[in-house]
């Protein structure tokens, strides 16, 4: 009999490892994302260079007339003018390295806490609520989503806050996933995410998440927490596992709500103001 327990508490041990790993890659991979949208818009300038090469030399000049030559100088000199001013932008730049080092920095600290084994071995510390959204926002890739942050830059929470971080990059991730799904079937669907922080009199902070995606099932919602349990076809159902986790060191709780079918939903997260 006691070897057998013993066989159990491995195999639970075990399953609990294979769990945590397959989290860290979760995490890790929601990171690579950002990074490779930013690797991706930082070659954009060579790539657009490359195919002005490529038209150019597929052109006979002596085919043209005064007309057409000068239509096409007008053309390439607005081509480069693009390219120059985009490359010369140092917000394009700067926003690309922001997102280059988050992502790494992220990764980094995913990593770290891997290797620490417990949650509860991890740093805790003061931050700054907005600056930790800012950080979750800048690895994802938000193509023609208008976001509206309404947060104090006086809220902080207390605790691991890489941890935290993941936990926000899962939940927008959702949101704005869920927004391309509808966007597919809609061209003219605009994206809209709002994130509204807000403290109440119970010495709490209420903070929001809200989409006008393709919402969720009165059946999905009631499942949102199983284990391994995904609506995407790609999902892995680790995020909203995660998410639970770690509100849990944080004293926190969620509720996510949604009208059904292509009414979005809400993600409401409650946390304590602790000291």
């Amino acid at each position: 009999m006691s070897t057998h327990k013993s066989d159990s508490h491995q195999a639970l041990a075990n399953a609990h490892q294979v769990q945590q790993m397959a989290t860290v890659i979760h995490n890790i991979g929601n990171a690579l994302t950002g990074m490779n949208s930013a690797l991706r818009h930082a070659s954009q300038n060579q790539a657009d260079l490359e195919r002005i090469c490529a038209w150019l030399q597929g052109i006979d000049p002596e085919s043209l007339d005064a007309q057409q030559l000068q239509q096409l100088v007008s053309k390439l000199t607005s081509s480069l003018n693009n390219i120059i001013l985009s490359a010369a932008n140092p917000h394009n730049l700067t926003l690309n390295n922001e997102r280059l080092m988050t992502g790494a920095k992220h990764i980094k600290a995913t990593i770290n806490s891997y290797q620490n084994g417990q949650h509860k071995q991890q740093g805790q510390e003061h931050f700054q609520l907005h600056d930790a959204i800012n950080s979750a926002m800048a690895l994802l890739v938000l193509n023609q989503v208008t976001v509206s942050l309404q947060c104090s830059n006086t809220l902080s929470v207390y605790g691991p806050r890489n941890l935290f971080e993941q936990m926000l990059l899962n939940l927008l991730k959702n949101s704005i996933e869920a927004m391309q799904q509808r966007q597919l079937l809609d061209a003219k669907f605009q994206p809209m995410l709002v994130i509204k922080a807000k403290t109440s009199a119970a010495k709490m902070i209420t903070l929001s998440i809200i989409d006008n995606g393709c919402g969720i099932t009165e059946l999905a919602l009631d499942k949102l927490f199983e284990s391994g349990y995904t609506s995407k076809k790609t999902g892995s159902g680790l995020g909203l596992g995660s998410v639970a986790d770690t509100l849990a060191l944080f004293q926190g709780d969620i509720n996510i709500t949604s009208q059904g079918h292509n009414q979005g939903s809400r993600v409401r997260l409650s946390l304590p103001i602790l000291s």
